[in-house]
């Protein structure tokens, strides 16, 4: 009974220093420049292991940024998928630089230039195939500034693309999680199946 304590004890540790670990927010602050400029950022664009691919209309396309001096700053640097909307819809796709499959739990959306409220819509691709598809639409503005937004059932995915659609929006600090339950997880998880399967058998006997 002690032993069975102490495992589920070990077990709930791991997975709580899982989620920890495993979990990552991709903001873009290292791109903030003090100004009230535009500032064009190449793709791919990668950041905390996560790559940003301007799925491109025309080779000039690509992301961009606002000083943080910008009237239209959202209190901290956030990105935009540059394009022009009126000419299909520009798109981009986030995926991890080494391939592997990820979880995308949340996004903040904020406004570009007017305060008009908006939809955007992600597709996920499933890494063991399929897709899982959201879309979310904002409340109405008062000031630049972000709404964050939680996705369902966007897990074990290998990418997720959305579009950009007038009147467009910022995006930023996407919230992920990388890492898988580790074997010593799994295996505290199987010591206490056994260990429930041994005391059943056990109250049978007597």
């Amino acid at each position: 009974m002690k032993f069975a304590g102490a495992v589920a004890l070990v077990v709930i540790a791991v997975l709580a220093s899982v989620a920890n670990a495993g979990t990552i927010t991709v903001d873009f602050e290292s791109l903030a420049v003090d100004d009230s400029n535009f500032h064009f950022v190449d793709s791919p664009y990668t950041a905390s292991g996560f790559t940003f691919t301007r799925d491109a209309l025309s080779p000039t396309d690509n992301f961009f940024t606002r000083g943080t001096q910008s009237s239209n700053f959202l209190g901290s640097t956030a990105m935009v998928i540059n394009g022009n909307v009126f000419n299909g819809q520009p798109s981009a796709t986030v995926s991890r630089a080494d391939g592997q499959a990820f979880s995308l739990l949340s996004i903040d959306l904020g406004p570009i230039a007017t305060f008009a409220e908006f939809t955007v819509s992600f597709t996920g691709a499933k890494s063991s195939g399929g897709s899982v598809s959201q879309s979310f639409s904002t409340l109405s503005w008062s000031a630049y500034e972000t709404q964050t937004f939680n996705f369902t059932g966007f897990t074990d995915l290998s990418s997720v693309s959305w579009g950009q659609s007038n009147p467009g929006h910022q995006f930023d600090n996407l919230v992920l999680a990388v890492v898988p339950l580790p074997p010593a997880a799994w295996m505290g998880l199987g010591m206490l199946g056994g260990l429930g399967l041994i005391r059943r058998l056990r109250r049978g006997a007597r």
